[in-house]
């Protein structure tokens, strides 16, 4: 089961180009994702993959008419960035540009990121980062070569093994540590108590976006932090909503 965040996203802007002569402009925001042409120009529900890259790009215009057509209206600015940095910053005001990067006057945007209180996995997500005196970590290893770890007893502990292999070696020993195919155990027959490790050979990733490879890399942390918490029958905790 993947670990998918439900998040609500505001978006409000001031001190727009005003391209009407004699009256003030009538601004629609319209987000356009990089999957495809959709449009929106209400509260936007968009689900949240910690381990994707997932680009957003916003345009505000000036309507001067009914045609759903956007070509024959003023373009008032625009911006670009990721899903992810929304997130994160919970609130992000940047300047809005025109075409070739050009300062669209004073005019900003600000985008506002809730995510939907009823989603059990993003209330794990918080309760691992708010936990008194506990913290999960990622200890990443890159290699070019086989290694070996006691994987078994960080297993119990609060972390997530990232192995990422470079060059031409043999990594059957690293595709066995990542337990994908079977119950890792240790030389004493002790199981794993879940499974914390994440190989990924670069190789496959020659030719492949960089986002193909942080997605690989990151694909099994969110499930990995919530096995942990459940091991220890940590119930998570009531999440504020966040004030306007």
């Amino acid at each position: 089961t993947q670990c998918v965040s439900k998040v609500e996203l505001s978006i409000s802007c001031s001190n727009l180009l005003n391209e009407d002569a004699g009256s003030k402009s009538d601004p629609l925001c319209v987000l356009l994702q990089s999957i495809g042409n959709d449009k929106w120009t209400k509260k936007l529900l968009l689900a949240y993959h910690f381990e994707k890259v997932r680009k957003l790009k916003r345009g505000v215009y000036d309507i001067d008419n009914k045609s759903v057509d956007l070509n024959d209206d003023d373009f008032l600015g625009g911006f670009e960035c990721t899903l992810g940095q929304i997130v994160s910053s919970k609130k992000l005001t940047r300047p809005l540009q025109l075409k070739k990067g050009k300062p669209a006057g004073k005019g900003t945007i600000t985008i506002t990121a809730e995510e939907i209180k009823d989603n059990r996995a993003i209330v794990l997500e918080v309760e691992a980062k708010g936990l008194d005196k506990k913290q999960y970590f990622v200890l990443l290893i890159i290699t070019n070569g086989e290694i070996t770890d006691a994987i078994v007893k960080a297993s119990r502990l609060p972390m997530s093994i990232i192995i990422i292999g470079v060059g031409k070696a043999n990594f059957k020993a690293m595709e066995l540590l990542d337990g994908d195919d079977g119950i890792l155990k240790s030389l004493s027959g002790e199981p794993v108590a879940r499974d914390i490790v994440q190989f990924v050979p670069l190789r496959q990733f020659a030719n492949a976006p960089k986002e193909a490879l942080a997605q690989s890399v990151l694909a099994e942390v969110p499930s990995q932090l919530v096995s942990y918490f459940k091991m220890l029958k940590l119930d998570p905790v009531n999440v504020p909503a966040l004030k306007a």
